[in-house]
């Protein structure tokens, strides 16, 4: 009796091994296809050979060799899909067959087969691009050859090539002492960011707050499709302080430099003059939480300057408070650049103005060549939050 039952104990201890083996391995497995599915899916950008051929190498990068293995593993051809609704998915599947050590007497269980199966999907971009073409742009950043807007223009054209012209949408508002929106949120949009880019021309004041503000409207009309996931997202650049922002007057809204005396129209190409407009003493704060103030003096520099950027932040702080992921890059050029702990605000870096509103990331960019490594980092944050 105990030499039967010693048979039937032996192999129920090595079943116990030879599915803790399996267990190994299909953990094994699931990392690698894990792995795979993350890296094909954040380079879907360059294509779907190129992000197929990404995702098989960092398969096998990840599995690794085992003794156990009888053969070398199986990988399917990794697979790019879209679902009913139109959400962009990589799947990835492999198998492997390893040698039992116990159960092999039985010859039906001479190896096991294991399998592993990963999906990510891709969020697509809902993205507004709220660029600086304000008259400080035509000078160079530092000790650079370049104007920091041609700086600007090959950022940004290096910036949406990291995104999908087929699956994601873009917008390109532009401000100086008025904004304006050249390209309105759609797809494709490559060819029309780049041409819109190219043609800024620099000019004028900061009005920062205009161009945020047109930028959250772009993300805020879009609709997007039903059961669609999307990643909605803004960048802010800038080179310096704001110092102009919009505001009513009797006569309609103009936007005021920090002077507190000069007017913009931005409903008839931005002209100055003030016509029939009366700028009164004071003007209400847009938020004095961030102002400082619960009314601006007209006459102090300090105040205007104060509520033209307290407007930007509340922008902002609106935007992400619909979800909207804020990133702001400044380039700290001179001695009028934006500050950092504003531009940190602006993308509530480490929950500085709110925990509970999305994240961003906020970079310095005090050369020519930190504008584009700022511009690339952007990417590649916004890349990582589009899996899932």
């Amino acid at each position: 009796m105990f030499m039967l039952f010693l048979v039937a104990l032996i192999l129920f201890v090595g079943l116990g091994i030879d599915l803790g083996f399996a267990y190994i391995t299909r953990a094994q497995l699931s990392k690698a296809v894990d792995a795979a599915v993350l890296a094909g899916i954040d380079n879907y950008f360059q294509g779907v050979p190129t992000a197929t051929a990404i995702a098989t190498n960092v398969f096998w990068a990840n599995y690794g060799k085992s003794g156990r293995d009888a053969a070398p593993p199986s990988l399917q051809t990794p697979a790019f899909t879209t679902d009913a609704n139109n959400n962009t998915t990589l799947s990835v599947t492999a198998a492997s067959t390893i040698n039992t050590f116990f159960i092999r007497i039985l010859p039906q269980w001479r190896t096991l087969r294991v399998t592993s199966s990963s999906q990510s999907l891709r969020a697509h971009v809902v993205m507004a691009l709220v660029l600086d073409r304000s008259g400080s742009m035509s000078t160079p950043c530092n000790t650079g050859t370049l104007t920091r807007m041609t700086d600007l223009q090959q950022s940004v054209t290096n910036f949406i090539n990291f995104f999908s012209d087929t699956v994601d949408r873009a917008a390109v508002v532009s401000y100086s002492s008025c904004s304006s929106v050249p390209v309105t949120m759609q797809k494709p949009f490559k060819a029309r960011v780049n041409s819109a880019t190219l043609a800024l021309v620099p000019l004028g004041g900061t009005a920062s707050s205009s161009g945020m503000a047109d930028g959250w409207a772009q993300i805020r009309n879009f609709t997007v499709p039903s059961g669609e996931v999307v990643q909605k997202v803004m960048v802010f650049c800038t080179d310096g302080f704001a110092n102009t922002f919009s505001n009513g007057f009797n006569c309609g809204i103009r936007n005021i430099y920090e002077d507190g005396t000069t007017l913009f129209d931005p409903n008839n190409s931005c002209n100055q003059g003030r016509g029939s407009c009366t700028i009164p003493a004071t003007i209400p704060s847009a938020n004095p939480t961030f102002s400082g103030y619960t009314t601006i003096n007209t006459s102090s520099t300090a105040q205007m300057d104060a509520e033209a950027k307290a407007r930007v932040l509340d922008w902002a702080n609106q935007a992400r408070a619909a979800g909207v992921f804020v990133y702001s890059i400044g380039l700290n050029c001179d001695s009028q650049a934006a500050p950092a702990d504003f531009l940190a605000q602006v993308a509530n870096v480490d929950g500085v103005v709110n925990q509970d509103q999305p994240i961003g990331l906020s970079l310095i960019a005090p050369t020519s060549q930190a504008i584009h490594e700022a511009w690339v980092t952007i990417a590649k944050a916004i890349l990582l939050r589009l899996t899932q």
